[in-house]
Formats: C-alpha cells, sequence, structure tokens
C-alpha cells in the first residue's frame, strides 16, 4: 500500500515544481474533494477485494485496481497539499510596498552566520520592521530572510554573531530575486525551498543607525544551532591554518558555505560533491553506534536487577537508541534532506522492531518520502532531494547479496571478493543511474567519477568523518586537536589524488540537458536493468533497460545557417554579457560582473555555454574593464579555450589577469593546467572580420584611445575634463554586426551621451573630407535593427541622437532586477515608449535571458518567461520610479515585448 501513496505523491509534488502558474484556488480545493472520493471508492475496492479472493477477478485485476486508486488518491492529495503550500509560500514573500525600502529590521540570528571576504551572510527570522526613524510598526513584513552585512574593512572589521542574537539594524529590503537563465542557478527556487521570502542589506553611515544587540532568544533550535557553531569555532581554532578545515565542518556538521570555489571545483568534475553532506551513512553508523550503547547499557542493568530494564526488551531500546542517535545526528547537521532522510528511515525501522513487523526496504524508503514531502513539500526544488532518493533508490534495487549458508564461498579472501565485487555493482548503480540526473542537472558527467569515489567514498566515510567526529569530542573534553589534525591530513592527501584526477583533459564531458522526461525515462531503465523483480522467465530481458540511456544522447543544438547569427543575452543581473552564434564560430561580447568569490563567467556563463554544447570560443571582446562587464574574464579563460581577446585597454586587462585571485586562473588550477593565455589586442574603429557570411566591425574607440587611457591611469581624477571611470565607458568598444540577409546588431557597451554624439557626429562627418578621424568609418553602416541599449539604460545613454541614427527596431535593455542604480531610467523608458510604434523593448531584468534570432529579415526574441517560467518567477514586473523623487513609490513598467514575426 505505502508504495503506491509514496509514488502518487512525488508525482503530485513534482507536477506543482513544474507549474508555471499557481493553479486557481477553486481548482487546488477540488483536488482536496477528489482525494476525500478516491480515498472513499479505494475503501470500498479493498472491502469488495476481500470477499472475491478467487480467480481471476480476486487475484490481479482488482489488486491492481487498489494499487492505481491508491496512487490517484495520493497524487490529488499531494497536489492539494503542495499548491495551498505553494500558495502560503508565495503570499508570505515580502510585498512590493516594502521592496528596496530602507528600513529598521529587529530579528534574531537563526543557522550558522558565514563570513566571506566582503563581510557577513546570515538568516534571520522573528523578523519585525518599523520605519526608519522607528516611530511605526510596517505591516505584512515576512518573518525569515537572508541578510548581506557588507564592511569597508572586510569580515575581520565586523562583529562575531551567534545564533539567537535579537538585532537592530537599519537594512534595505528586497523581494526575492536573481538572475533567469536556462539550466542555471536559480536564486528564487532556492530561497523558496529554504523558506526564506526576502533578501536585505545592512546599511551603515551618517544616515543610518548602527547594528544594536538588543538580546538573546532561547528555544531548542537555538541550542542546536549554538552547539553547531561551537563544533565549528573548535575545528577553526584547532586547524586554523588548514585549508581544509571547512571541509571537516562540511562533514561533521553540514556547514558546506565555507568550503571554497576551487574545492568545490575538484569536488564537482570528480563526482564527489555528494561526500560533502552529511550522508546517510554517516547518519546510519551514528544511529547504529547509539543503538549498541543503547543495548549494551540496558544490558547491564538488567544484569544488576534494575526493575525498569526488566520490563522494556532490549531490541526496543536498540531501536529507541538508534533513532535518538539517528535524530540528534540529523538536527546536529542543520537536518538538511539527506540525513533527514536517513533519519527517517530509521525511525520507520524502529517502529516496526517494536512492533515486531519485518519492514520491507521499499516499504521504509517510502515512508521516508512521504515524511518529507509532507513537512516541506518545496523539497522537489531542491537539488539534494532528488539526489539523495535516487540514489538510495538505485542502491535499494540492487540484488541481495546475501546467500545461504552452504552457497558462501570459503575463505577470507573470497569473502572479501565478493564484498568487493557487491561494491563495485553499488558503484556502477550509481554512476549510471545518475548519469541522467547530472545531465539534466548540470549539462555535464565526470568521466573520472567511479574511480574518485572508489577511493574517496571509503577514505571520507570510514576514516576522515569518524576521525573528524571522534576528534571534536576528545579536542572538547582534553583540549588535544591530535586526532582532528589527523583528519585533516587524511582529507589533504586524498585532495591531492582528487586534484589530481580533475586535471585530467577528459575528466568531464559536457553535454546539453537532455529534458525532465528523457532524464526520467532514462533513470527508470537503468532501475529496469539492475533491480531485484521478480522477472521470471523474463529475467535475461532486464538487459534492454540499458538502452533507455541512449535518450541522454542529445543532437546538436542546431547550427546557424550560412549568413545569419544567432544572439544569446545572458541574464547575469547587474552587468553585461552576450554570446553571438554564427555556423562555425562563437563570440562572447563582456563577461558579467564578480560576485566575491565567484562570478558570473562562472555561474552564468558557463552554464549557457554547456547548454548549447560550445566548447570554444573563437573570440572575447571586453568593452572595457568594469567589473560588471569583465568579472567573469578569468574564470571563462580557465573554463574554455578562448582563441583571441579584444577589449579597449589591453594594458589593464593583463594586469586584471595577473592579479586576478580566482582560483581558476591559478596553477593550481582544479581545471587541468590552464591553457595560454590568448592574444590580447586594442579594439580600435575600423577592424573588420567576416565570419561564415556575418561581417563584424568596431566603431569605436578611435586609434588615439590607449593613450587617453594611460593618462586616466596616471591621473585618477580627470582627463581632458572627463572623469576618469566616464573616460573608460566613454572609451568602450562598439561593435556591429551585419549577417547576410541584411539582420543588424549594434553593441554599444557603457557609452554615455557625449560617446553617442561623438560617434553619430563622426559617421556625419564621412561628408567632410578634411575630417581624418572619418576614415576609420569608411564603408559602416550605424543604422541597425538591433541596439544594445548603452550602459544599461542609465539616464546618461540612449539618448535621442542615437535612437534617431540607429533607427532600431528592437531596443535590448540588460539590468539586474530592481538593481540599486534604477537602471533602466524612467525617462529612457519614456523616451523609447515615444517611437513604441517604431520599434519594441525587450528586457533582462523582466523577462530574464534573451534568445534573438531573424525569421524573414525581421528580429524575433524569446526569453525566459516564455519558455521556463515557473510559478515562484510571477513577481517580476513592475520597477520603481525615479528613486530621487520618489524613493518608494512603485509604478508599472512598459512591459514592451517584441512583436510577433509569423514564421513562415
Amino acid at each position: 500500500m505505502v508504495f503506491p501513496i509514496a509514488i502518487g505523491v512525488l508525482t503530485g509534488a513534482s507536477w506543482m515544481g513544474l507549474q508555471a502558474e499557481l493553479p486557481d484556488p477553486a481548482l487546488i480545493r477540488d483536488l482536496g474533494l477528489s482525494a476525500m472520493l478516491l480515498l472513499g471508492l479505494t475503501c470500498l475496492m479493498i472491502s469488495l477485494q476481500r470477499r472475491l479472493t478467487a480467480g481471476v477477478l480476486g487475484r490481479h485485476v482488482l489488486p491492481g485496481c487498489v494499487w492505481m486508486l491508491w496512487m490517484a488518491m495520493a497524487t490529488a492529495a499531494s497536489m492539494w497539499h503542495c499548491g495551498r503550500t505553494a500558495g502560503d509560500a508565495v503570499a508570505a514573500r515580502l510585498p512590493s510596498s516594502l521592496d528596496q525600502r530602507s528600513v529598521w529590521v529587529e530579528a534574531t540570528v537563526r543557522g550558522l552566520p558565514t563570513r566571506h571576504e566582503r563581510g557577513l551572510r546570515f538568516e534571520i527570522t522573528r523578523a519585525q520592521a518599523f520605519s526608519e526613524d522607528r516611530s511605526a510598526p510596517l505591516a505584512l513584513m515576512p518573518q525569515d530572510g537572508v541578510v548581506q552585512w557588507y564592511a569597508h574593512g572586510g569580515a575581520d572589521s565586523l562583529p562575531e554573531l551567534r545564533p539567537g542574537q535579537r538585532l537592530g539594524f537599519t537594512a534595505k529590503l528586497r523581494q526575492p530575486s536573481g538572475p533567469l537563465n536556462p539550466g542555471g542557478f536559480d536564486v528564487e527556487a532556492w530561497m523558496l525551498e529554504r523558506g526564506l521570502h526576502f533578501s536585505a542589506t545592512v546599511q551603515s553611515g551618517r544616515r543610518h543607525q548602527g547594528v544594536e544587540m538588543l538580546g538573546q532568544d532561547q528555544d531548542f533550535l537555538v541550542w542546536i544551532d549554538r552547539l553547531r557553531m561551537h563544533i565549528r569555532d573548535l575545528i577553526d581554532q584547532a586547524l586554523a591554518d588548514s585549508p581544509h578545515r571547512h571541509v571537516l565542518s562540511a562533514l561533521v556538521i553540514g556547514d558546506q558555505r565555507a568550503i571554497t570555489g576551487e574545492q568545490w571545483a575538484v569536488f564537482q568534475r570528480t563526482g564527489t560533491s555528494h561526500l560533502m553532506s552529511i550522508s546517510g551513512l554517516h547518519v546510519t553508523m551514528l544511529a547504529a553506534l547509539a543503538g549498541w550503547i543503547g543495548a549494551g547499557t540496558w544490558r547491564m542493568l538488567c544484569r544488576l536487577g534494575v526493575p525498569l530494564a526488566l520490563w522494556v526488551p532490549v531490541p526496543s531500546v536498540r531501536a529507541l537508541a538508534a533513532v535518538s542517535g539517528a535524530m540528534g545526528y540529523a538536527l546536529l547537521a542543520g537536518f538538511a534532506i539527506p540525513a533527514q532522510r536517513t533519519a527517517w528511515m530509521v525511525l520507520v525501522v524502529a517502529i516496526a522492531a517494536i512492533a515486531g513487523i519485518r519492514a520491507h526496504r521499499w516499504a521504509v524508503l517510502s515512508w521516508a518520502l512521504i515524511v518529507v514531502l509532507l513537512l516541506q513539500p518545496m523539497a522537489v526544488l531542491s537539488v539534494g532531494f532528488w539526489l539523495s532518493f535516487i540514489a538510495v533508490g538505485l542502491l535499494l534495487s540492487l540484488p541481495s547479496h546475501d546467500e545461504p549458508p552452504s552457497a558462501r564461498p570459503a575463505g577470507i579472501w573470497r569473502r572479501a571478493a565478493g564484498v568487493l565485487s557487491h561494491a563495485a555493482k553499488a558503484q556502477m548503480a550509481i554512476t549510471f543511474g545518475l548519469l541522467p540526473l547530472g545531465l539534466l542537472l548540470f549539462q555535464q558527467v565526470s568521466v573520472v567519477g567511479p574511480i574518485a569515489n572508489a577511493i574517496a567514498i571509503p577514505v571520507v566515510s570510514f576514516v576522515v568523518t569518524p576521525l573528524a567526529m571522534a576528534g571534536v569530542v576528545i579536542s572538547s573534553v582534553t583540549g588535544l586537536p591530535e586526532v582532528l589534525v589527523a583528519a585533516e591530513q587524511v582529507q589533504s592527501a586524498l585532495m591531492q589524488f582528487l586534484l589530481g584526477l580533475s586535471s585530467w583533459a577528459i575528466a568531464v564531458v559536457d553535454s546539453p540537458s537532455p529534458g525532465v522526461w528523457r532524464a526520467a525515462v532514462a533513470t527508470a531503465g537503468v532501475v529496469l536493468a539492475i533491480a531485484d523483480l521478480p522477472w521470471g522467465r523474463w529475467r535475461h530481458w532486464r538487459h534492454l533497460g540499458w538502452l533507455a540511456l541512449l535518450l541522454l544522447w542529445s543532437p546538436p543544438i542546431p547550427e546557424v545557417a550560412d549568413g545569419q547569427m544567432e544572439i544569446s543575452v545572458i541574464d547575469v543581473g547587474q552587468g553585461s554579457s552576450m554570446l553571438i552564434r554564427t555556423r562555425s564560430h562563437h563570440l562572447i561580447f563582456d563577461t558579467g560582473p564578480s560576485m566575491g568569490d565567484t562570478d558570473a563567467g562562472m555561474r552564468y556563463l558557463m552554464p549557457t555555454l554547456r547548454r548549447l554544447g560550445i566548447r570554444e570560443i573563437d573570440r572575447l571582446m571586453v568593452s572595457h574593464l568594469d567589473q560588471d562587464h569583465s568579472g567573469g574574464v578569468a574564470s571563462l579563460l580557465a573554463l574554455s579555450r578562448v582563441g583571441a581577446i579584444l577589449t579597449s585597454d589591453p594594458t589593464g586587462l593583463k594586469e586584471l589577469l595577473d592579479t586576478a585571485s580566482i582560483a581558476a586562473a591559478s596553477e593550481s588550477s582544479p581545471y587541468g593546467k590552464p591553457a595560454p593565455r590568448p592574444p590580447i589586442a586594442a579594439c580600435r574603429a575600423g577592424m573588420t572580420w567576416t565570419w561564415d557570411g556575418v561581417r563584424f566591425q568596431v566603431l569605436h574607440p578611435s586609434a588615439d584611445a590607449a593613450d587617453r587611457l594611460r593618462r586616466a591611469r596616471r591621473t585618477p581624477l580627470k582627463v581632458d575634463g572627463v572623469a576618469s571611470d566616464k573616460l573608460r565607458n566613454d572609451l568602450s568598444c562598439v561593435l556591429r554586426v551585419e549577417d547576410a540577409n541584411g539582420g543588424s546588431l549594434l553593441l554599444t557597451g557603457d557609452i554615455s551621451l557625449r560617446a553617442e554624439q561623438h560617434i553619430v557626429g563622426k559617421f556625419v562627418g564621412l561628408l567632410d573630407p578634411e575630417d581624418e578621424t572619418a576614415l576609420d568609418m569608411a564603408g559602416v553602416r550605424l543604422q541597425s535593427q538591433v541596439l544594445m541599449a548603452p550602459h544599461h539604460g542609465s539616464r546618461t545613454s540612449t539618448g535621442p541622437l542615437l535612437l534617431e541614427a540607429v533607427a532600431p527596431s528592437l531596443v535590448v535593455i540588460q539590468a539586474g532586477h530592481r538593481n540599486r542604480y534604477g537602471h533602466p531610467h524612467a525617462e529612457v523608458l519614456d523616451r523609447l515608449a515615444a517611437r513604441s510604434q517604431l520599434m519594441d523593448v525587450a528586457r533582462t531584468d523582466l523577462q530574464g535571458a534573451l534568445t534573438i534570432r531573424w525569421v524573414s529579415g525581421q528580429p524575433v526574441v524569446s526569453d525566459f518567461f516564455q519558455e521556463h517560467r515557473r510559478y515562484w518567477h510571477g513577481h517580476r514586473g513592475s520597477r520603481p520610479t525615479d528613486a530621487d523623487a520618489q524613493e518608494h513609490a512603485l509604478a508599472p513598467a512598459p512591459m514592451l515585448r517584441p512583436r510577433k514575426v509569423s514564421v513562415p
């Protein structure tokens, strides 16, 4: 009974996670009524089945009907439960009236605060908001959120925060939001799954009050978090100089946030990322240890004649002690889904043992799945949920290696060979069983994963983790760190081994995502091929299930036709990056911003390239060196092959790459030996090249740009009366691209109105034969069908002169959703709206990533919202008005979409 119920619960929760819009409340109510009716029908069918036990009807038809009815009832009930929970979660988000407002917040720190190079990140609960002067409370404030506290002096200048501390601080609130790219990390889904309904940034300075400590909250969860933080501090103190202390913290208490980027890269390329979570094996070992201690203690009490010990049998005590150990350690590990799943499984086994029932392995896993989704319906949005349950399901599918005593091989070596054989089969099942999920989620698979896991799993599970746990206990009691040091040394040796594997050129293979349904069928095929099912005479045909893996082969992304181009405008937040594809060449224009220990190149650009099956970039053009345009250069060079680089400031870019601290660009790169740095040249007006019938022309800057930039570096204030930072913007590379059919695109970087006038004037200057600077514009057309709005649509760009000269039919604005600069500015949007009969507008802040293709000579845009939207993305659709005029007012944005062009 429980197995079809679990399938139904999972089906209903997964269905909700794939919806673009929340179901109508009436439909959700009807689903609840349907579940009740199906439950009544199921009970009626069970009663009929008990009366009819003979014949085909009683032995086959009725049991099958009951099985299907249980699943249908569970599916309807799960859809009803998940629909209500999702609606409540979306409704609990920060309302638009508080978005982008500076308010006084009083809240309690929850979980473990994490330090990074720029400050602190921590989660809060029981939040209350007041006006900035604390004169009036603000209604509709969510209780749970995540806070960033930046400091000019770095994280070390900030005080130590502890779980349970009640803080008061001025913060700028934001609704959950983040870049939206197909296959990329979805911040909004992560926050929804974590129950975080807003983000906030602590504000300090003369206009804002400092952070105040308002007291301390006390409850059981706070006590658990304090214990976790005490263990983390103990590990940090014992291994202060070790780069692997954060890995030990992840293995002991599940705190993964401080693991460095290069360490995650090693784990990802070797397929060992799963080891950094509190696995079921760790919880099971603690449960077994607790059960053994509990049973031993109870036997001793029995021998001493304690009356209570004689009333309760030892097996029941062992089961209760195992549950206590599993639940306690799961709480200590942050109650993450893998640990939580194992704890519930231990509880089911314990209840069955106390009741004298033999629990079937699939029933145990099914009950754990039902409980997890009952308590956390949003868990289906978590990668850890799928990895954990699918991995355990694969292991449970394997045939049992228990044999009758007479059939067991004699001798210790043959027994060891049998254990190794079973371990190899389990590793094969995990490798091939998780292959579809890895391609679906990450668009890559680790080739060296089986080798890495064969060594790493036993070392981490049976050496590093037990030593680290024992070291924490010994160090806290005696103050001696030797055991922790031993665990760190073993982990260090393992990391060197994994680093060597990850540096292989064939360590990982990239492949486009196969899609949800093909990945699901491929996983089911692997299960059928390895599962211990009652096949009967069909047993030898089970291997046909391996053929389902062929579904993972995705045909290459359709090539762009000769003479045409395709543009992918990547949503990198407040920054700029796009990919231009021709039939056999690829150009990236800008790489997005840096983000602390990561950047847009690693988080958004590389997943886009993997999704499109692109492994080599022919040319990278960095318009200028502002970090929101050049922040991802170092990681892009480390993660892919780049043929050549063009930029307005080659000297500055070389200095940037020489001093880049990102691990992917270092000699100890987990991505293998870094490729030789491609040649870096200056983009100068007059440069042209042609790829596959598509013509690329650089229109700006002129040849004197290098001298002006050198003077800007020597004189940080002004050069020729222009501020240095504005000069860098005005000298951005401007690129025009035109295909063989007349489709055209103009990329403008961050040029301002001054540079726009200069470019337009120089173009018009071709009429003046004495204008020598106009010679580099010979043969150039300024008019383009698609215009990338300069400087993210700022107030000082996209002037009427440029719009008149370019005469675009589509203007693309690349900006972060509700960014702090107010881009795109209301004046620019009004300017574009006034020409709405002549042009359309597409915006990454409202539409996510964009793809532009030319159909019948006209640009056609598809966006993230059209093709990949989910119900938690529904709040995008409004923007703040001019922050200088009305800081807190909100007005609907002109949601200008490209005109639909019929495809012949």
